[in-house]
């Protein structure tokens, strides 16, 4: 344990081996050592091409290993610091503080009344571990249930008891917190003006108040968003403006600091902070992927650092913290340089990025993916369409370069790091998608009714056979791979914990341009043979199917099936997948939109666009 408490923190000569026992003691942590290595294929892929954004070539049978862009570990034996933390109780003493909270909203709720403390503590409990894993903004270690507003609480045993499945409770839950959260907004707005905010003391008061808006917005939208109840879907509209609006007026750019005064508290506060704020730019640019909308936040806006590493964010107590700091740069890169940076041919990498980091990087890469397509849809030139393609596919590849340097980086959704690498993953997936193809300006999600979406689909354009097409279907491939490696009846019945909305996303967007891809080859292999690349991808397809179908339990898969049937055979592996367990009805909605497009005729899609 020494032994990786020292590979970790680096730690100098200096540090005599009785500290080192006193750290690992005190801070209760226990080092993590990863002997399992995942079967990713090693050094002996070669590129595809000069200017390919991969790392390995396709050319690699895949039925031997099947490749991935992400290769093993630098380190055999990787180690982190991986500490423990118990979920708080709550407490007879906090329940009656949020009851009395709710006296402020006695007009709207008459006898209002709250869970059991054990009811509210399992709630409590399912924050953690649902929801915070893909969305750590709060701060485990420093956390008090005591310093978070009423209406703060209320919303995070909201989502808990929505993890827990407790749907009735969950909602009612969170209409006493958005209760709470308006009345504070009101008192505010009614008692204090930005002109009358002059000292110091009163706008840092400002600012907690909105940062604390920030959260609590936060997680109400992200409880509202993915409902279909059609009063919770109108509250979610709402809550995406106020969160637009908090956002902006709690601040998107960071001033110069010097952080060797802060102690470590002050220091969680304002990481904590930076994370709060990133990650609603991130759930607000999904709600605009999902429901092609504009983006309410744009990511030029945005030039705060970049968030910090595991090891310093999971730090146990303030010794750990202090001695991670003295190995740990000073300044760190901004959004808004580094996502700039990524776009440029000159680009050099300074620093190590975090998971959290290459998570919200491929968040802001999306976003002008998405909007530079849609600006040139149906209007400007097709040469300026792949120069484009070529600018963003090298800002994927430098990025996928980041990913890989980042020591927690790695396709296990139950990775101790937390699930944000795979998520991460598949939102790359996601991108390579939507840099080369024309995805149709309204997939229609917003109306979630299956047919509506799989006739939008249908009407998008037909996917072609060029360089870029080809790197968006091996990594579709990938991101269904990745699932088949895990097993299909285990992720399906396990989404609580492996799935999020984000990778319900880009299942949709991959299956049907996979699906799009393949017919578009079958289509045209008479007349223009596949190449050696695309030979071998259809391969690893069909390898990747067959084990999918297999571990569906679908016995009626043959492996010496005629290859017309893989594309169908893609979404029908989609369409299992998403119709699993998750909390989220909406995962179930696309699911069912998938099975809706098997049975909608191409020529339906293709009369109305």
């Amino acid at each position: 344990m020494v032994l990786g408490m020292v590979m970790v923190l680096v730690l100098s000569d200096k540090l005599g081996i009785l500290r080192i026992l006193r750290l690992i003691l005190s801070a209760r942590v226990y080092v993590l050592m990863r002997l399992f290595q995942p079967t990713f294929p090693q050094d002996g892929h070669r590129e595809l091409h000069e200017n390919h954004p991969l790392s390995y070539d396709i050319r690699e049978t895949p039925t031997q290993e099947c490749p991935t862009i992400f290769p093993s570990p630098q380190l055999a034996l990787a180690t982190q610091i991986i500490p423990h933390f118990a979920s708080p109780n709550v407490t007879s003493s906090d329940r009656s503080r949020l009851l009395f909270s709710l006296g402020r909203i006695d007009k709207a709720f008459h006898n209002s009344n709250l869970p059991s403390t054990n009811a509210l503590t399992r709630y409590l409990a399912g924050y953690f571990t649902g929801f915070y894993p893909h969305v750590p903004f709060t701060h485990a270690p420093t956390f008090e249930l005591q310093s978070c507003s009423p209406e703060l609480c209320l919303a995070m045993m909201a989502v808990g008891a929505l993890d827990r499945f407790e749907t009735t409770p969950a909602t009612d839950l969170f209409h006493l917190s958005k209760a709470l959260l308006f009345d504070s907004q009101q008192k505010r707005n009614r008692s204090e003006t930005r002109k009358s905010m002059s000292s110091s003391g009163n706008e840092n008061m400002l600012n907690m108040q909105l940062i604390d808006e920030v959260r609590c917005l936060l997680c109400l939208a992200q409880f509202a968003t993915w409902h279909s109840d059609a009063s919770l879907k109108t509250e979610a509209c709402i809550l995406q403006s106020l969160l637009g609006q908090s956002l902006r007026l709690s601040g998107l750019e960071e001033k110069k600091q010097n952080l060797e005064h802060l102690d470590w508290k002050q220091w969680a506060q304002e990481e904590s902070e930076r994370r709060t704020k990133l990650f609603a730019f991130c759930f607000l640019g999904l709600q605009s992927i999902a429901y092609d909308t504009p983006p309410i936040i744009w990511c030029d806006e945005v030039n705060l650092e970049l968030p910090c590493s595991c090891p310093e964010w999971t730090a146990p107590d303030a010794d750990a913290w202090a001695l991670l700091q003295q190995y740990t740069p000073k300044e760190q890169e901004r959004f808004h340089d580094k996502l700039e940076a990524l776009l440029s041919s000159t680009y050099q990498a300074k620093y190590t990025t975090s998971p959290v980091a290459n998570y919200v990087l491929i968040h802001g890469l999306l976003q002008k993916i998405v909007w530079t397509r849609r600006s040139m849809y149906g209007t400007l030139s097709l040469a300026s369409s792949e120069d484009y393609e070529g600018i963003f596919n090298s800002a994927l590849r430098r990025w996928t370069s980041c990913w890989q340097q980042t020591p927690e980086s790695n396709l296990e959704p139950l990775d101790p790091n937390g699930p944000l690498p795979f998520i991460s993953s598949a939102l790359l997936s996601l991108a390579y998608v939507r840099n080369c193809s024309a995805v149709s300006p309204t997939r229609r999600i917003f109306t979630w009714e299956p047919t509506e979406i799989a006739k939008a689909l249908r009407a998008c354009p037909p996917v072609d056979r060029k360089w870029s097409s080809l790197l968006a279907a091996y990594q579709a491939t990938n991101l269904l791979a990745t699932l088949v490696k895990l097993g299909i009846q285990y992720f399906k019945h396990n989404q609580t914990i492996l799935w999020s909305i984000e990778g319900a996303l880009c299942g949709l967007d991959t299956s049907v341009f996979l699906e799009k891809w393949l017919t578009r080859v079958l289509d045209t292999m008479q007349d223009e043979p596949l190449t050696d690349h695309e030979t071998r991808l259809i391969e690893w397809i069909q390898e990747v199917v067959y084990e999918g179908l297999s571990s569906a339990n679908d016995c009626s898969i043959d492996k010496s099936a005629r290859l017309s049937l893989l594309p169908d055979q893609i979404i029908v592996l989609w369409s299992h997948i998403m119709q699993g367990n998750s909390p989220f009805v909406f995962i179930k909605m696309i699911g069912e939109a998938l099975v809706e497009y098997r049975q909608t005729p191409s020529s339906i899609g293709t009369s109305e666009r």
